[in-house]
């Protein structure tokens, strides 16, 4: 019977550590809360989240004016691995039937997601506040962003619903606090 406990546990431990290793955790951090910190704390994440602001607003109105093609030459390898052009443009284009034509954007938030201890790998979700044919409140276009090598690309596009006027944290520990 001990055996059996034993071979259980042994089971139990590996399989979580497989399922721990294939989600890691992400954190994120808003903008605002960073630009609290000291100089020599943030400038690193500050200068990241301005380049990424940048190109994220100059990727948002080729999703709004459907140029597809100049928005999918902006994706990460990772993603052109997974989808290609043409199903990218099928993507896209299926986004647009259900959500509408883009008639106003606005910038609302930014954050600098990250995985604890890998600082310099960081990733930007710029969100904006969008009025479409179909959506007078509540949608959301997302465009996350990180390195690859020396540039920047796009690693997802999306329109979400949700209300964007949530409180903000104080503080991000697990980034700044060391």
């Amino acid at each position: 019977m001990p055996r059996l406990i034993l071979l259980a546990l042994v089971w139990f431990f590996v399989c979580r550590s497989t399922l721990t290793e294939a989600q890691p955790i992400l954190l994120g951090c808003p903008r605002p809360v960073i630009e609290t910190y000291p100089e020599e704390k943030k400038h690193l994440a500050v200068q990241f989240l301005d380049e990424a602001r940048a190109f994220s607003d100059s990727s948002a109105p080729l999703f709004a004016q459907g140029r597809f093609q100049e928005l999918y030459a902006r994706t990460s390898t990772d993603f052109k691995r997974l989808h290609t052009e043409e199903k990218f443009r099928e993507m896209m284009a299926n986004i647009q039937r259900t959500e509408g034509n883009i008639l106003a954007r606005e910038y609302k938030h930014q954050n600098l997601v990250y995985a604890p201890g890998q600082l310099q790998d960081f990733t930007s979700l710029v969100q904006y506040a969008v009025k479409t044919t179909k959506q007078e409140d509540d949608a959301v276009l997302e465009i996350r962003t990180r390195q690859q090598g020396t540039e920047l690309v796009i690693d997802e596009v999306s329109i979400r619903h949700f209300d964007l006027n949530v409180p903000e944290p104080q503080r991000c520990t697990a980034l700044f606090d060391r």
